[in-house]
């Protein structure tokens, strides 16, 4: 597994807070996948694309089983502080991501991606470069809006399924991000190094504050 990048150490942003409970050595897996325990729950991917490796993070509502059940008989959940959890992270090759979002993007329904950004100080870096990191963000988005369109279609495998609501944001949304956690004692899943797992987390929190999902967490 690689260290932290030089790109994220060159360009600043490297406080994304304490290691996680997942050892690096566990993240090459696939995600796990787990059912939604009723109607109000949702699942969210945070992808961290690059070229070697991209970070998946993998969250739903923060639900417990409660003691009875609900008006329609059903077993009661409850929403428990920060209203969201992080239940797996992990680390695929970019062909490995590929064939496993094919395969299991009807499970969610907010995807966030990394934006690609070209810094000034790391563009001779590039040169001669195919971009394969902004290649991979465009095949997502891509993909993203073919779903989207898919699941209207009559006749469709897809149709009857939700629209995935998509966001993205660029890397410097670390530290902040990684200080709201901290002072709000949100933990990490994530180990702090290798650091594209830890990243995905991050944007995965991110999206969920910035769109004002997190009751009573704002960003600064």
């Amino acid at each position: 597994m690689p260290k932290l990048s030089d790109a994220r150490k060159k360009a600043g942003h490297t406080k994304m807070g304490g290691t996680g409970e997942t050892k690096a050595r566990d993240l090459h897996h696939e995600p796990i996948m787990y059912p939604r325990v009723n109607a109000d729950d949702l699942a969210v991917l945070a992808i961290d694309p690059g070229e070697t490796h991209v970070g998946l993070a993998v969250g739903c509502r923060y639900f417990t089983e409660g003691s009875g059940q609900d008006p329609q008989g059903q077993d009661d959940w409850v929403l428990q502080t920060p209203g969201w959890r992080v239940y797996d992270v992990a680390e695929l090759t970019p062909p490995e991501f590929v064939r496993w979002f094919r395969r299991s993007i009807q499970h969610f329904d907010l995807v966030t991606c990394e934006k690609f950004t070209l810094y000034p100080h790391l563009a001779k870096e590039q040169i001669g470069s195919e971009m394969p990191t902004s290649k991979l963000i465009g095949w997502i988005e891509f993909t993203v809006q073919m779903w989207n369109e898919m699941v209207h279609e009559p006749g469709n495998p897809a149709r009857g399924y939700t629209e995935i609501q998509y966001t993205s944001y660029p890397a410097n949304i670390h530290a902040g991000t990684s200080s709201v956690m901290k002072k709000r004692d949100i933990p990490f899943v994530s180990p702090l190094t290798p650091d594209h797992a830890r990243s995905a987390e991050l944007h995965l929190w991110h999206s969920l504050i910035r769109a004002g999902l997190v009751e009573g967490v704002e960003l600064a």
